[in-house]
């Protein structure tokens, strides 16, 4: 769920429900204009070794993601019956910084996201979630 925090940031506050948080690697996040472009030739030289450079990064990604998927039901499945907690994340749109913790239960997860949402509103964090990891 998306709400506005009281430095007028959105934060994005749940549960966490894949397996794990899939990003990609931060060689991508900051080259990805090199692959745009072709306008003359030199660009599309410059695009064409960006490419072959990151394609590994970018299999990694990929192969990352489907892993994500299809491991998540098990994971679901196993904190269901009890084996392992839910995690409650929060996290502004459009940062790599992130406060999490984990709940034993649905229902305490559930609380701990709502009273993260209201100090999110509140006070601009979520004081009741672990300090931020980044990266």
């Amino acid at each position: 769920m998306q709400i506005i925090g009281a430095d007028r940031r959105t934060w994005r506050v749940g549960r966490r429900w894949l397996a794990w948080r899939t990003r990609p690697h931060r060689l991508l996040g900051e080259k990805e204009h090199l692959l745009t472009g072709g306008d003359d030739p030199v660009s599309f030289a410059i695009g064409v070794v960006s490419l072959v450079v990151l394609l590994p990064f970018m299999v990694w990604w990929v192969l990352s993601w489907t892993l994500a998927l299809c491991l998540t039901p098990a994971v679901l499945l196993w904190r269901v019956l009890g084996g392992r907690g839910w995690t409650v994340v929060a996290y502004p749109l459009g940062s790599r910084v992130e406060y999490r913790r984990s709940g034993v239960s649905w229902a305490e997860a559930g609380r701990l996201a709502e009273s993260a949402k209201r100090e999110i509103a509140d006070r601009g964090l979520p004081a009741s979630l672990d300090p931020p990891v980044t990266g």
